[in-house]
């Protein structure tokens, strides 16, 4: 009787065995299906990406017969250390003066902001004015600008940001063609300490741009945008009722597109307005997840698909590496999917890289690829539940 049992006993642990070897051998098989499936995915992405990447290189410049008024709006707030950089840099502008409107509009600053732009408007420029916005923040903020506009184009930047001299002209290239509604442009990290912030903004411009060509609207930077006046008023409606504290240049995107009209990207390389880093981690973090929090809120299916398609490629691998700890044969999965990654996201950003003559270090670059593993799935999922502070204010 006693053998029996035991033999009993012995039978059910093998059973029990095979069914957990088993299911290490289902688990095994369905991650590295699902690794090939989204390599393949993410693979037609970036070839996608790099087609209208080219597109944009390829593409002529067209050739204008008149210079249109252009109304700059920029909202600000507790910018003081940031101002005297973006004032110069709207003086500079290479543009006629009669044809160019500048109106800065102070977001309930709690610095010497409003102080540098007085004294700036009282030795520069008769066509710009100071205005205030109410308690309600940026969106509000920008919103009475550019009622108060002259002209019809709107060209809008953030307070710490520098321009390029060219950037009204080529703005005006891209509103020649009467059926341009919105234009964006290239937005690069000035400063040189700042790999990491800088090669991922390169990663964000190029892939923007590529998608853009492509007549996928799914990213833009409010540091580089232009738009005709009646179009905003249009849309903004439907703006505010997102309620979101970031992505009115997204959302504007998606709602300008949803309704087929022309979107462009401005031309060459001296249309790239310089922002300023993250001065640390804490802040750089607060930003990403103001940036992350709105994805939940996007209409636009092409935006909806390609942020699930890089949160699934960076959780896949993510969860491969986890797998690994345990079953090591799900580590052959791990190093497919991260070589596919790998490599079109380095001839992407080598493609970029090239245009806008910035240096991409290998180490800088893996070091980014590691990083995303985990920071992008975080920042996808915090993003969505944790509240952030920006600008001094709490969301």
């Amino acid at each position: 009787r006693v053998n029996s049992k035991n033999d009993t006993f012995r039978f059910r642990h093998v059973a029990n065995l095979d069914q957990i070897s088993h299911l290490k051998l289902f688990v095994i098989v369905i991650l590295f299906i699902f690794s090939i499936l989204i390599a393949l995915i993410y693979d037609w992405w970036a070839i996608s990406v790099y087609k209208g990447w080219k597109r944009y290189l390829n593409s002529e410049q067209p050739s204008v017969p008149i210079e249109q008024g252009i109304s700059i709006v920029i909202a600000f707030r507790n910018e003081a250390k940031n101002l005297p950089a973006l004032l110069r840099s709207l003086a500079a502008l290479n543009y006629p003066s009669e044809k160019v409107e500048f109106i800065l509009v102070n977001d309930n600053s709690e610095d010497r902001g409003v102080q540098i732009v007085e004294n700036w408007l009282d030795t520069n420029f008769t066509s710009a004015k100071l205005l205030h916005g109410n308690s309600l923040g940026k969106k509000a903020a920008q919103y009475l600008g550019i009622q108060n506009a002259t002209f019809e184009i709107i060209a809008c930047t953030d307070a710490d940001c520098e321009l390029p001299k060219a950037w009204l002209k080529r703005i005006n290239e891209s509103f020649i063609d009467t059926k341009t509604e919105l234009a964006f442009g290239a937005v690069e990290i000035a400063g040189e300490n700042h790999a990491l912030q800088q090669l991922e903004f390169l990663a964000l411009i190029g892939s923007t741009i590529g998608m853009l060509q492509k007549d996928w609207a799914v990213m833009g930077n409010a540091a580089n945008m232009a738009f005709r006046k009646h179009c905003y008023l249009d849309v903004f409606p439907t703006l505010e009722k997102t309620g979101s504290a970031s992505g009115d240049d997204v959302f504007l995107l998606h709602e300008v597109a949803k309704k087929q009209r022309a979107i462009a990207v401005l031309a060459g390389k001296d249309s790239v307005v310089k922002t300023l880093p993250q001065a640390d981690f804490k802040s750089l973090f607060s930003q990403r997840l103001r940036w992350a929090s709105k994805a939940r809120l996007y209409s636009s299916k092409i935006a909806i698909a390609v942020a699930v398609l890089i949160f699934a490629i960076n959780s896949s691998l993510l969860l491969q590496l986890l797998a690994a700890l345990h079953f090591t044969t799900s580590f052959v999965g791990f190093v497919f999917l991260f070589a596919v990654k790998l490599v079109a996201d380095y001839f992407l950003l080598r493609s970029f890289a090239r245009f806008y003559e910035q240096p991409i270090r290998i180490e800088v670059f893996l070091l980014q690829e590691i990083i995303n593993l985990i920071y992008v799935p975080t920042v996808a999922v915090l993003s969505q539940f944790v509240r952030f502070t920006w600008k001094g204010r709490k969301y």
